[in-house]
């Protein structure tokens, strides 16, 4: 009884452990979450930012525009490499948000498997 005592106590002590562990390895994926969430906040809030510029530039190039359709072709080819510029700006941001919650995930799940 005396070494089933001492089996229980020890898978006491183990369990307190894991999920001591557990609790830490929880509380550091809820704060990568956040710092990921915050890096992605920022980076739709520049390309949004980008945006507008681009919309201003476009504003501005139509009010200066003296009604040539070549000028006109110009500006829309203009805004169409910076649209395409600003989407793989975005999904670049996304995909660098993705992998840093990845390489923070990653290892949490294989302490977890343990």
């Amino acid at each position: 009884t005396r070494k089933a005592a001492e089996d229980i106590q020890a898978r006491e002590v183990e369990k307190a452990a894991v999920e001591q562990a557990h609790g830490e390895i929880e509380a550091k994926l809820e704060a990568s979450i956040a710092e990921a969430s915050m890096a992605l906040k920022v980076s739709e809030e520049k390309a949004a930012l980008f945006e507008s510029k681009l919309r201003q530039r476009q504003a501005d190039a139509e009010a200066d525009a003296s009604g040539s359709s070549d000028r006109i072709a110009e500006l829309e080819q203009e805004l169409a490499k910076q649209k395409e510029e600003a989407a793989a700006a975005m999904r670049k941001a996304s995909d660098e948000a993705r992998q840093h919650l990845q390489d923070i995930v990653e290892p949490l799940q294989e302490q977890l498997k343990v």
